[in-house]
C-alpha cells in the first residue's frame, strides 16, 4: 500500500504545528507538576517532556508523515532521544538552579532556558529518526508530487 505523499508546504506547516502543540503540553505539565504537585524541578521537567514526546510521536506518525502505522523502531528511538534530551535538560536546570534562588517565576524561568536547549537538541534528534529509509525515499522520488 503506498501512502499519500504530503506537499512539503503542508508537512512543514503541520511540523511546526506538532513542535508547538508538544512544546505547550511540555511546559504546561511540567509547570503544573513543579507549582501544584511540588515536585522537584528536575521530575516535573521530566514529566512534562516524556508526556509531550509520547503526544508527539503519535502526530508525527499519523498526521506530519502521515505513515498511519505504528512503529515500535521509531517509538523506541523517540524515547531514546528524548532520555538523551532528558539529560542535557535535567543538566541545565541544575546549574541554573545553582546560581539562581527558587520562586515559582525563577523557576519557571529555569524551565523555558532547559526546555529551549533541549528543544534545539530534540529537533535535530528527530530528523534522524523521521528521516524516510532508502525505500521510502525512493518513493518519494518517483512520485508525481514531487
Amino acid at each position: 500500500m503506498k501512502q499519500k505523499i504530503q506537499p512539503k508546504r503542508t508537512q512543514t506547516l503541520r511540523y511546526f504545528v506538532v513542535i508547538l502543540v508538544g512544546l505547550m503540553a511540555d511546559l504546561s505539565i511540567a509547570f503544573v507538576a513543579r507549582q501544584f504537585l511540588q515536585l522537584p524541578l528536575t521530575i516535573s521537567s521530566a514529566i512534562g517532556l516524556l508526556c509531550a514526546v509520547g503526544l508527539n510521536y503519535s502526530l508525527f506518525e499519523y498526521w506530519v508523515y502521515s505513515t498511519k502505522r505504528f512503529s515500535i523502531g521509531r517509538l523506541v528511538k523517540t524515547y531514546a532521544a528524548s532520555l538523551f534530551t532528558l539529560g542535557i535538560r535535567v543538566l541545565v536546570i541544575l546549574a541554573i538552579s545553582r546560581i539562581a534562588a527558587s520562586s515559582p517565576t525563577v523557576d519557571f524561568m529555569i524551565l523555558i532556558a532547559a526546555v529551549g536547549v533541549s528543544f534545539v537538541m530534540n529537533f535535530v534528534l528527530v530528523q534522524f529518526i523521521f528521516q524516510p529509509s532508502s525505500s521510502e525515499s525512493q518513493d518519494k522520488r518517483q512520485s508525481p508530487l514531487h
